[in-house]
């Protein structure tokens, strides 16, 4: 998976339940350090179980933010949160016959990858598959990636850009709003979200 983010000049924005992969974290914010590469990432924080890898991640996030601000160095890595508020504002929670309120995650695993910030997408990708080692090397999940398919890519972009505006809460400390996508022209593959407006 780490091709896909090769370029420098480019963005990578991904939605991911859990991204408890150490090493593509690293390449990531190397790659947002020394190359200017635009990262952002939405986690959910909603789960108990996600609760602490995303400590962990905002926390290493952070930590290069700071050494980069010292070091005057441009660095473009931010991640927002999809939060239990977040999901009861949004009405995304079930009450259980005998009271227990069970909130909604944000249970999406998609990206997208802009091999220049300032063209169309052409790269994006969706499956099963969490961010993390276990994904890879233990459970039978599954990664599908749309390459030269800008129509599927900006489909992916839409929902990012919606869920980044409109479902999540800033987890580090800059936070730009995500630019509203543009679809001109359906994929020849259906996308189906179950939490439109």
């Amino acid at each position: 998976m780490a091709v896909v983010f090769r370029p420098a000049s480019g963005s990578v924005k991904i939605a991911m339940y859990n991204f408890a992969h150490r090493e593509l974290l690293g390449l990531l914010l190397d790659r947002a350090l020394q190359d200017g590469l635009q990262v952002r990432i939405l986690l959910d924080n909603c789960a108990d179980w996600t609760q602490e890898a995303v400590r962990d991640f905002t926390t290493t996030v952070d930590k290069v933010a700071r050494k980069a601000a010292e070091d005057k160095r441009p660095f473009d890595f931010q991640v927002k949160l999809v939060t239990p508020a977040v999901m009861k504002k949004y009405k995304r929670v079930r009450v259980l016959d005998d009271g227990k309120e069970i909130i909604g995650t944000m249970h999406q695993k998609f990206g997208v990858v802009y091999h220049d910030r300032n063209a169309l997408p052409t790269t994006s990708f969706a499956g099963s598959a969490n961010t993390s080692q276990s994904s890879d090397d233990v459970y039978a999940e599954n990664r599908i990636f749309y390459h030269n398919s800008t129509e599927t890519a900006l489909v992916w972009a839409s929902q990012f850009a919606r869920l980044w505006n409109e479902y999540s809460e800033p987890g580090t400390n800059a936070i730009a709003s995500e630019p509203a996508v543009k679809l001109d022209k359906r994929p020849e593959v259906d996308i189906l979200f179950n939490i439109e407006p």
